[in-house]
C-alpha cells in the first residue's frame, strides 16, 4: 500500500471516523471537523495515523464519559466565573461561554437523551442566550413526556421546578401553579418549589395554605429569604409572638439587615412592647441606609403607629420625598401636627400638599409624558384628582373633629428572585476547579 494514497483505503477510513479529535485544552474539549483539514493533508492520511486517531477516539471518549458525569459542574464553574467577573449578561464573553456550553450539552444529548442533568442545563443556557422561549419549556416537557416512567423522583422534581421558573418568564400562571404543585409532592431535598409554590399562594391571599410550605423551605435551608418569609408568614397568620422569636434571632445574625430589624420592631409593636418598637425604628432612621423611599414610609408609619409624632414629621423633613407622599401618607403627616398643637405649621403644610399635588397633576400635561395614550392620562388625572379631595376631607375632619388617620402595619415578603434549579448564575456547584478560557 502506499505512503502517500490517493483517496486510498486510510483516506476512507479517515472519512468513516469524520472528524480529527483533538484532546481537551485547559478544561475545554475541542474537536475540528475532517472537512476543516486542507485536502491536501486529507491525502496524505496514512494507517499510522489512523492508529493514532482511533487512540485519540478511545482516550476522548473517557474523557468526555468524565466530562458528561460530574464534571458537568466544569463547565458552570467556568460560566461562573465568567458571570462574576463580567456582570453585563450581554457580553462578548458570557455569550461566547454559554455557546460552548451550549454546543457541549447539546452534543450531550445527541449521545444520551435521558442525561437529565444535560437536559435542565441546556433548557437554562438557552434562557440566558435568549433563544425562543418556549425551547426550554419544550425540551423540559419532551423529557417528561419520553423518559417520565424511568427518570427518578429527585429528576422529575428538577424538571418540573424549572418548568414552573419558565412558564413564569412566559406569564403563565396556571401553568406555574401545577408544575410547582408536582414538584412539592415529591418532597424535593431543595427548598426552591416548596418556598416559590407558598409565594404563588400567599399572593393569591391563600397564606394559610402557604405557611407549611414556608416552614418546609426554612427547614431546609438557612438562607435568609427562607427563614425570613417562615417569619413574615407566621406573622400574616396571626402567630405573632413566634414571628417575632424567629426575627429576634435574625437580628442577632444580619445586624445590618433593614427588613429583617424592621419586622422585628413590627412583631414587637403588635406584642405590646413599645419600648423595642420604638428602639428599632430610631435605629432604622438613624443607622441604616434606605434602599427605596418604601423603607422611608415604613419606618415613618412604625413611629406614627407607636405616636412618636415629632420622629414620624422629622423622619419625613429630612427626607427628599415630602411632595411624592400619597394622600394617606400626607394625611398621617398633618395628623402628627394637629396633635404636636402645630395649628399655624398644619395650615401650611396643607397648603404644602395641595400645591404639590396640582403640580403633579400639572406635570402629566408636560414633557415627558406626551407618549401615554389619553386613556392612561385620564386615569392618572382622575387618581390625583382623588387624592387632592381626600386629602381636603381628612383635614378637614382633622381640624373639626380631632380625627386620627388610621395606619396598619404589615410584613412584606423577600422576593423570591431565581428558582431556577439550574440557573447559570445561581446553582451551587461544590467543585472548585475552573477550567482557563
Amino acid at each position: 500500500m502506499s505512503a502517500q494514497p490517493d483517496g486510498g483505503l486510510s483516506c476512507w477510513i479517515a472519512r468513516i471516523i469524520g472528524r480529527i479529535t483533538i484532546l481537551p485544552y485547559n478544561g475545554r474539549p475541542q474537536r475540528r471537523p475532517y472537512s476543516a483539514i486542507p485536502a491536501d493533508a486529507a491525502n496524505k492520511i496514512c494507517l499510522p495515523h489512523i492508529a493514532v486517531y482511533l487512540i485519540c477516539c478511545i482516550i476522548e471518549f473517557r474523557v468526555e464519559s468524565y466530562i458528561g458525569g460530574a464534571h458537568l459542574n466544569i463547565y458552570v464553574k467556568w460560566l461562573q466565573k465568567a458571570m462574576l467577573e463580567t456582570p453585563d449578561a450581554s457580553s462578548e464573553r458570557i455569550i461566547r461561554v454559554l455557546k460552548k456550553y451550549r454546543t457541549f450539552l447539546e452534543r450531550e444529548l445527541v449521545a444520551d437523551p435521558e442525561n437529565i442533568a444535560a437536559r435542565c442545563q441546556l433548557a437554562a443556557v438557552y434562557m440566558e442566550l435568549q433563544i425562543d422561549g418556549k425551547k426550554p419549556i419544550h425540551i423540559m416537557e419532551q423529557a417528561i413526556i419520553k423518559y417520565g416512567d424511568r427518570i427518578s423522583k429527585d429528576d422529575k422534581s428538577r424538571l418540573y421546578t424549572n418548568l414552573a421558573y419558565f412558564y413564569a418568564q412566559n406569564q403563565d400562571q396556571e401553568h406555574v401553579h401545577y408544575y410547582l404543585k408536582e414538584a412539592v409532592s415529591l418532597k424535593p431535598q431543595e427548598p426552591n418549589a416548596d418556598h416559590a409554590l407558598a409565594l404563588y399562594l400567599a399572593a393569591n391571599a391563600d397564606v394559610k395554605t402557604a405557611l407549611p410550605l414556608f416552614a418546609k423551605a426554612a427547614s431546609k435551608s438557612a438562607d435568609l429569604k427562607y427563614q425570613y418569609n417562615h417569619a413574615a408568614a407566621l406573622f400574616k397568620s396571626g402567630h405573632i409572638a413566634t414571628a417575632r422569636d424567629s426575627l429576634q434571632k435574625l437580628c442577632r445574625e444580619y445586624a445590618d439587615n433593614y427588613q429583617v430589624h424592621y419586622g422585628y420592631g413590627v412583631c414587637a409593636y403588635y406584642k405590646n412592647d413599645l419600648v423595642n418598637a420604638v428602639y428599632i425604628a430610631d435605629r432604622l432612621a438613624n443607622e441604616m441606609r434606605f434602599a427605596a423611599d418604601m423603607d422611608i414610609y415604613q419606618v415613618a408609619d412604625l413611629y406614627y403607629i407607636c405616636r412618636q409624632y415629632t420622629a414620624h414629621n422629622r423622619l419625613y423633613d429630612l427626607a427628599p420625598i415630602s411632595a411624592r407622599l400619597d394622600a394617606a401618607h400626607w394625611n398621617r403627616y398633618l395628623y402628627c401636627l394637629f396633635a404636636m398643637g402645630k395649628q399655624g405649621e398644619l395650615s401650611q403644610k396643607y397648603d404644602l400638599a395641595i400645591a404639590a399635588k396640582q403640580d403633579e397633576l400639572r406635570s402629566f400635561w408636560g414633557e415627558g409624558y406626551d407618549s401615554r395614550n389619553n386613556a392612561e392620562k385620564a386615569e392618572l388625572i382622575k387618581n390625583l384628582s382623588g387624592e387632592i379631595n381626600e386629602i381636603t376631607r381628612t383635614y378637614q375632619r382633622i381640624i373639626h373633629e380631632g380625627y386620627a388617620p388610621k395606619a396598619k402595619l404589615d410584613l412584606p415578603f423577600m422576593a423570591d428572585g431565581c428558582y431556577l434549579l439550574d440557573c447559570p448564575r445561581h446553582q451551587k456547584i461544590t467543585q472548585t476547579f475552573l477550567p482557563q478560557e
